[in-house]
């Protein structure tokens, strides 16, 4: 058997709830910058508060509560702090949705969700009309309008709810990959964890500056970056989104100390062409996840800045970092960590490749279950371990190596994409009989997964690839419409009648290339 754990000063630190620290700053440096934002905002600790407490008393006044569900449907923008804390001020949830999501997938989030007020940026309002507003919403207000003006402008509220660490503060949408996304249910004291976590590990101060150009709808925009800044009492600059191009001269111009990079973005920026400026700025530290063995250093080398990385979702929290591109590290004080057989769920030895698994040390460390989807929650529960779907093995030294993904996910652009809701909107398609989503790797990928669609065409149609393509993109996020499309006559399956996605990940041969419109790749 084989688990790990090692002690940091963590766990009497995650025994509060987000209103209670941002509280705590107020108290402390009500006058010190919170968030500075590209759209020239700036708030203070205070600044944030005030607003929060007004958002807090709208939402109050509009028959808001404990457990009511409060939706943004936005891309990054500072008031999206307003509505988190204020919504959390009530006892009541925050529920920050993808702003690229559209259609079913949109709607099923919607309707998952069933919020009381939806807040949502103005050109995104009939993207969510469209999509289907559930009869469960009260409120819509638009940022920017006048509706969100008054909302600002409200009395705060009288009594903000008494919350404990166990109540859910957020849910995190995050994709499936037998069925449609799931709502993860996050304790305040998980929201904390993740930026206590961060905050300890890169050593934060409030003189530090954070560089956030991930997605708040993200775990790791949201409470891995501004989370750490919160915890830290520090500051944090927020970009629209990440560029390649315009990273350095962002962090330079910003005078950020820290940030994180996901996915492939630490390899854009090392493929952007070397200058003699790349030493000219004020980073300290990048938590990149993941990181391969040679590109943390490579990192290092050129922009003089140390990298780290560790091991984490959002159900389960960050559980380790490490400082090594070789490893993961060793588990935080809050978790235990094991490795085990993915079939039988028997807890296997040092050095042995098998599922990574995760159960938390303290009440509240980790997710409290999936939205309305108590079978999803009891199916990543086995043998009283969390099954993360994850590949990997532990070191003599307990130190956590990640090897691959289990689950049947495909990861682009930083995303995780349920190859279902692929090929549901597929299938919608007219001429289309049966489908499979899969990812494959390409030369010019990144290291991460092209989306792969292989079709069985109804008897007698004909499927134009470059149509399907434009049918996907009408109705899906652009991270997840397919960039081969495969015509087969039939899909490979067991003798049982199993669908076997592992033939079709192995080659792209005989697929059409249609982020160029290629023709088929030779056989």
């Amino acid at each position: 058997m084989t688990s790990a754990s090692s002690r940091t000063p963590l766990v009497d630190a995650v025994r509060t709830d987000l209103p209670s620290l941002l509280r705590k700053h107020v108290a402390a440096q009500p006058a010190q910058v919170f968030v500075e934002s590209f759209d020239g905002t700036t708030w203070s600790y205070r600044d944030v508060w005030d607003r929060a407490a007004a958002v807090a008393g709208w939402l109050s006044a509009a028959g808001c509560g404990k457990g009511d569900r409060v939706v943004c449907v936005t891309g990054n923008r500072p008031e999206i702090l307003a509505v988190l804390f204020g919504a959390n001020l009530i006892g009541a949830i925050f529920v920050p949705l993808n702003p690229e999501l559209k259609g079913q997938f949109l709607g099923h989030q919607l309707a998952n969700s069933e919020p009381a007020v939806v807040f949502v940026q103005a050109d995104l309002l009939e993207t969510a009309r469209e999509a289907g507003l559930p009869a469960s919403v009260r409120e819509v207000v638009i940022f920017g309008e006048p509706r969100w003006d008054e909302v600002v402008a409200h009395a705060p509220v009288p009594e903000p709810a008494e919350l404990a660490p166990s109540d859910i503060s957020t849910i995190l949408y995050t994709s499936g990959t037998t069925g449609p996304a799931k709502g993860v249910l996050l304790p305040h004291a998980h929201c904390v964890l993740f930026g206590a976590g961060i905050a300890t590990h890169l050593r934060m101060t409030a003189a530090d500056k954070e560089y956030v150009a991930l997605p708040l709808f993200h775990a790791n925009g949201l409470f891995m970056q501004v989370g750490a800044v919160l915890f830290a009492g520090a500051q944090f600059y927020l970009a629209r989104r990440f560029s390649a191009s315009g990273w350095l001269p962002d962090v330079r111009r910003t005078g950020a100390t820290i940030t994180h990079l996901l996915g492939v973005m630490a390899d854009f920026v090392l493929h952007q062409p070397p200058s003699d400026g790349d030493l000219d700025h004020g980073l300290r530290a990048v938590l990149s996840i993941p990181v391969s063995d040679e590109g943390a250093p490579e990192f290092e080398r050129r922009f003089g800045v140390e990298v780290l990385h560790g091991f984490g979702m959002t159900e389960c929290n960050m559980v380790a970092y490490s400082t090594s591109g070789r490893n993961s590290g060793t588990a935080l004080d809050a978790f235990e960590l094991a490795i085990a057989d993915a079939e039988t769920g028997q807890l296997l030895p040092a050095g042995t490749v098998g599922e990574i698994v995760v159960r938390p040390r303290i009440p509240g460390a980790f997710m409290a279950g999936y939205f309305k989807m108590p079978e999803k929650t009891v199916e990543a529960w086995r043998d009283l371990w969390f099954h993360t779907g994850d590949a990997g093995f532990l070191d003599e030294q307990s130190r956590l190596h990640f090897v691959d993904r289990i689950k049947d996910c495909i990861r682009r652009r930083g995303e995780n994409i349920s190859s279902y809701e692929v090929e549901q909107a597929v299938l919608h398609y007219p001429g289309v009989a049966e489908c499979a989503a899969v990812g494959v790797k390409t030369d010019d990928a990144g290291g991460e997964d092209e989306v792969m669609i292989c079709v069985v065409p109804d008897p007698g149609a004909e499927i134009d690839a470059s149509a399907l393509t434009e049918f996907c993109r009408e109705r899906m996020p652009k991270h997840m419409v397919p960039g081969f499309v495969k015509l087969m006559t039939e899909l490979p399956k067991t003798a049982t009648g199993k669908l076997q996605k592992a033939p079709l990940r192995a080659s792209t041969d005989g697929a059409m290339d249609v982020r160029r419109r290629h023709a088929p790749q030779p056989s």
